[in-house]
């Protein structure tokens, strides 16, 4: 019994002298700060709280397990953690020393508030994620310092453009800070994206439609690696196409088809259809109104990439062609006629329409300026024979 209650006595006791090893000479925090960047937060958390009573650290080190005890707290969830995490941060928000842990509390308070209030607490995380942003700004360790400037600049864009949109005034100048301090290019090509696309949401502006060109190209130019380049390419064709320059869109497009493939990008698919809606002749006809006999008959047609349409007229029988519909069953709902434009449709599917009596045919011009635009034109019978 003595050698099993002295073994235990030994183990507890290296136990409890390693503890304090660790937080004088540092390796506990360094072990701890581990743990934290593993995202470790629960084992990070109870090594904090042992380090934190250490009389022997400084006060920098001091306030980084603080700091960094309340941010593991809030990340581990559960209110009692996250009410003990907020008075802590708030403590250091509300402190005068303006130092590094008080802005990575400004940055940790208001992620906090993005995960559990972001709409009841808009202010506050704008406000503390420009505060910490403005540190970062003049932090004198550059190099870390632009790291942390340019990541809490790129949240706090993401969330003033989500939660009020591309008119905020502060997020053009935002941006192009990022533009100004990034040195790789993976940070400037997703600075110049957003503000392509800041620009593209607001295309009513013309100046603005024109920046954004400015900025797709300099991401689809300059940035071809990156991985925004084809979404460059995709929304730059868009606004082309709602510029109804479609000779452009179309321009646009196909270099972008010559640079990807399925699987190198999400939008080839999307971009395949585009160009054949573009390219391909289309045309249409619609009727506003039913005729009566002696009545004026007009209809309205609407074509692109189409010179020429041959046109024809069908007699036909509606009392004979008002018939069930053989190839469905008698509980199918479909099996008889439900309206005029259900009737025209089977006719066409069924290409019964063939058979039927010609009334007239002719062959009409139409106008085709080979810039892929779509044309409209309402006439009269008469009107449209006589363009033949």
């Amino acid at each position: 019994m003595r050698k099993f209650l002295l073994v235990i006595l030994s183990v507890f006791v290296m136990s409890f002298l390693g503890t304090n090893v660790w937080a004088v000479d540092g390796q506990g925090l360094s072990r701890a700060n581990k743990l934290w960047q593993e995202k470790s937060y629960q084992m990070a958390v109870n090594v904090y709280r042992t380090i934190k009573e250490d009389k022997s650290l400084s006060e920098d080190n001091q306030r980084e397990v603080l700091f960094k005890l309340a941010d593991s707290l809030w990340r581990i969830g559960g209110d009692k953690n996250q009410k003990e995490a907020e008075r802590i941060l708030q403590d250091f928000i509300e402190d005068k020393q303006e130092d590094r842990w008080q802005a990575e509390s400004y940055e940790s308070l208001a992620q906090l508030y993005l995960q559990r209030y972001r709409w009841q607490k808009q202010q506050e995380i704008k406000e503390y994620l420009g505060k910490a942003k403005d540190y970062w700004a003049g932090a004198s360790n550059v190099e870390i310092a632009r790291g942390r400037f340019i990541k809490i600049s790129f949240i706090l864009g993401e969330y003033i453009t989500q939660t009020w949109g591309w008119n905020d005034a502060s997020i053009e100048g935002l941006y192009k800070e990022i533009i100004k301090v990034a040195k790789s290019d993976a940070d400037k090509s997703k600075a110049y994206y957003t503000l392509a696309m800041g620009y593209f949401n607001q295309s009513y502006d013309k100046k603005k439609k024109e920046k954004a060109i400015e900025y797709f190209r300099k991401v689809i130019d300059k940035y071809s690696s990156s991985e925004w380049a084809d979404d460059a390419y995709y929304y730059l064709g868009q606004l082309y196409e709602h510029q109804q320059d479609f000779v452009k869109a179309v321009k646009v497009y196909k270099e972008m088809l010559s640079k990807f493939q399925r699987g190198q990008s999400s939008w080839v698919d999307n971009i395949q259809r585009q160009l054949k809606n573009i390219i391909e002749p289309d045309i249409s006809v619609s009727v506003g109104n039913t005729f009566l006999p002696d009545s004026e008959i007009q209809f309205n047609v609407r074509w692109h990439n189409v010179n020429e349409a041959n046109m024809t007229l069908y007699k036909m029988d509606f009392v004979q062609e008002l018939r069930w519909d053989d190839t469905k069953s008698m509980s199918n709902s479909y099996r008889g006629v439900e309206s005029y434009s259900s009737l025209l449709k089977r006719l066409i599917q069924s290409k019964r329409y063939q058979s039927l009596p010609v009334a007239r045919s002719w062959q009409t011009s139409l106008k085709n300026d080979n810039k892929h635009q779509w044309h409209n034109a309402l006439k009269g019978l008469a009107e449209w024979q006589k363009a033949s």
